[in-house]
């Protein structure tokens, strides 16, 4: 639930930072829009433009930068994430980026580096600098593309993860590394595409507040995915579809080095369309079926897997999203080597002037563990607002809540979790 829920208690303002960048992101792992496949007929709030406030990119021959610097400040009355034993604290963030893109017509590349620094006020073990580069390309060949990218990073696990260990002093580390390749082709009205995603998860173990080892190394796996997707055009606003994929999970440490054996192979197939209806929404929905068989006498977990993100357009200044999944997640809790999560989001974003945007998020995630009664329960809600003072210099500031709830004999921690933060983003 790590990812999963970091994702969801961000709310508006991490989307609002983020926002351009994913659009770029997903533009590069697409390819340019097609004709009968283009979902581009609506803009979101926060894809749109906002003129008199983008920053300037900085030429560099066939290339152009954006350098970025966020620096803000964040009071969080529980850092440790727990029921009994509250600390409070001020953490001080200091987030620089860069971003390379090329200005080619048809073939594109695409670089950055980041880093994140978070500084304690009183509790300093628990600052921690995290950083991550990587890149992308795209290569067009006929009506379709070859696409290929990666990345590596450092990062540390958050206290409010339900895998990471709340025994060490110290925040858990590790290295993630990723790497795609993958290609689509068009045909008329059929649009196929087949990608290989490959990453590779490295724990560092932990101390606790005697200096004992907390073993992290069991952690150690990488994931092997291969995913291909037929669709077919049955007007030029709506797609039909069907996709499937076949996914290896391998750990580094099998017994008897370690008590349990948490390898696992699964599929997953799915039936769904994609659309951009009129002025009023677009999205892509998806329903299907998954299953996991593990190596060890885990057994197997089958059933229900769904994905939807759906966003209306009540009017031009306002977007409302709704996204849902279902899906197979790898544990880190005695007993259990995975989990079922069901999430669901709810998102409002209005622009209440050309360069003021308002976000509000509630969100709600179920997760329920294999081979141990153990189900938590997730609700999380956010607001924010972004104002862009100019070309250079935007402010945002936002309130976060989470409350997570555990039941069962092997139940996990409860507690709630309060943030504010305000920061100041410059882009040159």
């Amino acid at each position: 639930m790590a990812r999963a829920l970091s994702g969801v208690i961000l709310g508006g303002v991490t989307l609002l930072a983020v926002a351009p960048a994913m659009a770029q992101q997903k533009a590069l792992a697409d390819g340019p829009s097609q004709s009968m496949f283009a979902r581009d007929r609506n803009v979101s709030v926060l894809q749109r433009p906002h003129p008199g406030y983008e920053p300037f990119p900085v030429p560099l021959g066939a290339f152009t930068g954006l350098p970025k610097l966020a620096a803000g400040v964040e009071a969080n009355d529980n850092i440790y994430a727990s029921q009994t034993a509250k600390s409070a604290d001020t953490i001080f963030t200091i987030n620089p980026e860069v971003d390379l893109t090329s200005n080619w017509s048809r073939n594109q590349l695409q670089a950055y580096a980041r880093s994140a620094s978070r500084q304690y006020s009183k509790h300093n073990s628990e600052s921690t600098t995290d950083w991550q580069v990587g890149g992308a390309g795209r290569l067009g060949a006929g009506h379709g593309n070859l696409n290929a990218g990666g990345d590596t990073g450092y990062f540390t696990e958050p206290r409010t993860s339900t895998n990471t260990s709340h025994v060490s002093a110290h925040p858990i580390r590790y290295t993630q590394s990723n790497a795609f390749v993958g290609g689509m082709q068009e045909l008329n009205r059929v649009r196929l595409s087949a990608r290989y995603d490959y990453a590779n998860l490295d724990y560092q173990n932990g101390r606790d507040g005697a200096g004992a080892s907390v073993f992290e190394n069991d952690r150690d796996h990488h994931i092997s995915t291969v995913s291909g997707k037929a669709e077919y055009a049955v007007s030029p606003a709506t797609a039909v579809f069907v996709d499937a994929a076949y996914n290896e999970h391998r750990y580094s440490l099998t017994p008897p080095s370690v008590s349990t054996d948490r390898n696992s192979k699964g599929s997953e197939v799915h039936v769904g369309a994609n659309f951009d209806i009129s002025h009023v929404t677009r999205g892509e929905v998806e329903v299907g079926y998954l299953k996991q068989d593990f190596a060890s006498t885990f057994g197997s977990i089958s059933g229900l897997s769904a994905k939807a993100l759906v966003e209306w357009f009540p009017t031009q200044l306002t977007t409302i999203t709704l996204n849902g999944s279902r899906a197979f997640q790898d544990a880190a809790v005695a007993g259990s080597p995975a989990y079922i999560a069901e999430i669901v989001g709810l998102q409002a974003d209005h622009e209440l002037l050309r360069n003021v945007i308002l976000t509000g998020h509630v969100g709600l995630e179920n997760d329920d563990y294999h081979n141990v009664a153990r189900k938590d329960r997730s609700t999380s809600a956010s607001v924010g607002v972004k104002y862009l003072l100019n070309r250079l210099v935007g402010v945002s500031v936002s309130y976060v809540y989470l409350d997570q709830d555990s039941s069962g004999a092997a139940k996990g921690p409860k507690y709630t979790v309060n943030r504010v933060m305000a920061s100041t983003t410059l882009q040159f």
